[in-house]
């Protein structure tokens, strides 16, 4: 390295240590620094770096472009381990953007180097931006698998801490599917083992989650202690994302024990500090903690407008052509394996083929005669084929528009059944709601149920729109739109539910998608309002031609003979749904032996 690239990075460390300086003028000091540097050798820790302030200054296109040219010049000069860490960067960089598909390439990638050079730290990182990012999709199951896979190496490594930091990775699962107790456990561990290390950031961070976890398993009583000592070490020490949190959790247990003054003052401090960090992931939690807070107070009004938000938010943050990106690229990753492979086969039968073509040019004069004849036929069986191909083909497309048709109709009264007949009820509400108001008897229990059925109806609308625009679902869209519907659940309901899905691969016709979601929807909505269940279990097993759902909770039941499946609206629809798709269902019901609904296609 020469003295005047000397001079530049050490002009560089004494320039951007000034937190004054502008993120804008330090890329411009990058920029112009470039311009003086010939070799690429001496560029890549410049490239390293704008690539890192643009991410920061949120202008990814530029923070690619330069974190590229690093990684080139990292694999021309084979320097493997350098190349993972971009990776890894990069990586993460997609997640934070919502760009899942690209973000899961750049970890596979930085995984795949890293085990190139047995680097098993950086393989941990890899498998943990595997993880978070599986966690943000939904596929907790598939998410705990990457963190188990780190944690096999940490404990390898016997790296303690990060041994403890994994499994509270782990136990944020736990939480997103309902299992509290076991992530409570997790987190107790981890604040014992960070205040033993005298660590008070994440002494407080991870005490404060595990406070918050208290109002999950119906223990408010023991939350409000922790959770004060977390925050006001967090206040003492300036962590304001750890506070972000920490003051939500605090205004969701004040919420639930009827204390809306201090809610609301722990609430606005948690929104200021999100909107200062520009936390939108936060900013999304705290508006449906918001929601549920002026609901409780009987402030429709405010209800309402963070109902709107939380809608707006999380269609931009989370969206149905997001989970279709990461499975196209999963589809695509796999098959470009299975083609490497079939190149590699396919040059060895070449090289076989060329013997083969050897030997075989001895015999040509001899079998020219026969071949010429055995062309013809040839030809003439190939022609009788191709007339039979073409007649199969029409054959096919008119049952296609023979089905679209169906689908069509079979739409259109999904729309008329579930949509228009919410509307109707909203209309009848109205016209009494006037009626009330004129007599001075309208009470607000009445404006809240009729708010109530508008949303219904807009939660119909948009199921229906999700299934119409997709022309096949797979059984892990499927899995997601039931993730996030029992996600509604889990601040409004006592009981837990446990997702187990197999087959996430098969694909189904929208209007099979679209019954099965109504019947779950069916039965959860059920099970709210009769069962008084703690726990329900949604079991699934599908293939390409069997499918297999079943639905359970450990509630009061009920004695089929005298409640006749026949005379309950709820129960006859999810029927009704189940044969419109060519399948049974079969309810089975005890009193004090809980309700399963067991739905099959075979």
């Amino acid at each position: 390295m020469n003295f005047v690239v000397k001079c530049l990075i050490i002009a560089s460390f004494f320039l951007f240590s000034n937190q004054s300086f502008s993120q804008k003028n330090k890329i411009d000091s990058l920029k112009n620094q470039l311009l003086l540097i010939k070799s690429d050798s001496s560029k890549v820790k410049l490239w390293s770096s704008l690539g890192s302030f643009y991410a920061d200054a949120k202008q990814i296109d530029s923070s690619v472009y330069f974190s590229q040219l690093a990684i080139d010049f990292y694999k021309r000069n084979k320097n493997l381990k350098a190349v993972s860490y971009e990776k890894l960067i990069l990586g993460y960089r997609y997640k934070n953007i919502y760009k899942f598909p690209e973000a899961k390439r750049h970890f596979i990638e930085s995984l795949n180097f890293a085990t190139q050079i047995k680097n098993e730290n950086y393989k941990i990182s890899a498998y943990e931006g595997l993880g978070w990012l599986s966690h943000e999709m939904g596929n907790h199951l598939e998410s705990i698998d990457y963190f188990r896979e780190a944690l096999t190496i940490a404990k390898y490594l016997k790296d303690e801490e990060r041994i403890v930091e994994i499994n509270t990775y782990v136990a944020n699962n736990y939480i997103a599917m309902g299992k509290y107790e076991d992530a409570q456990e997790q987190y107790l561990k981890a604040a014992n083992y960070y205040k033993k290390k005298k660590n008070l950031k994440s002494y407080a961070s991870h005490l404060s989650t595990y406070g918050n976890l208290f109002r999950k398993i119906n223990e408010s009583h023991n939350a409000e202690k922790p959770l004060l000592a977390a925050y006001k070490i967090q206040k003492q020490i300036n962590d304001k994302w750890s506070l972000i949190d920490g003051t939500r959790f605090l205004g969701m247990l004040y919420t639930e024990t009827k204390d809306f003054k201090k809610a609301a003052m722990f609430f606005e401090e948690s929104q200021n500090l999100a909107k200062e960090l520009n936390d939108n992931s936060s900013m999304l939690k705290l508006y449906y903690t918001l929601e549920r807070f002026y609901y409780i107070k009987n402030d429709i009004k405010n209800g309402d407008k963070y109902q709107k938000l939380i809608l707006k938010m999380r269609d931009s943050l989370y969206t149905t052509e997001k989970n279709k990106q990461l499975s196209e690229f999963d589809i695509k990753y796999k098959t470009a394996e299975k083609e490497a492979k079939l190149k590699a086969a396919q040059l060895e039968n070449a090289q076989k083929r060329n013997w083969i073509i050897g030997l075989s040019l001895a015999l040509l004069g001899i079998l020219v005669s026969g071949g010429l004849l055995w062309r013809i036929s040839s030809i003439k069986r190939k022609a009788t084929e191709n007339e039979k191909l073409k007649n199969i083909e029409i054959e096919n497309q008119k049952k296609l528009l023979s089905a679209k048709e169906i689908e069509r109709q079979r739409i259109a009264k999904e729309l008329h059944d579930s949509v228009g007949s919410q509307l109707t009820v909203v209309s009848t509400s109205l016209d009494n709601a006037f009626y009330l108001f004129e007599n001075q008897k309208l009470l607000p229990e009445k404006l809240e149920n009729i708010s109530g059925e508008v949303r219904l109806a807009a939660q119909s609308l948009r199921d229906t729109i999700w299934a119409t625009y997709n022309s096949e679902i797979s059984v892990a869209d499927l899995r997601s739109r039931i993730q996030e519907f029992v996600k509604k659940f889990s601040d409004e309901n006592s009981f837990n539910v446990e997702i187990y899905i197999k087959g996430e691969e098969v694909v189904l016709t929208p209007i099979q998608g679209l019954n099965l979601f109504r019947i779950v929807q069916e039965a959860l909505n059920n099970t709210q309002k009769y069962a008084s269940a703690s726990l329900v279990k949604i079991n699934a097993d599908f293939s390409e031609k069997n499918y297999f759902l079943e639905i359970t909770d450990n509630g009061k039941g009920f004695d089929l003979e005298q409640n006749k499946v026949t005379e309950s609206y709820g129960l006859n629809n999810m029927k009704t749904r189940a044969e419109e798709i060519e399948a049974k269902l079969e309810i089975k019901s005890s009193l004090g032996g809980g309700t399963a609904i067991i739905f099959e296609k075979v």
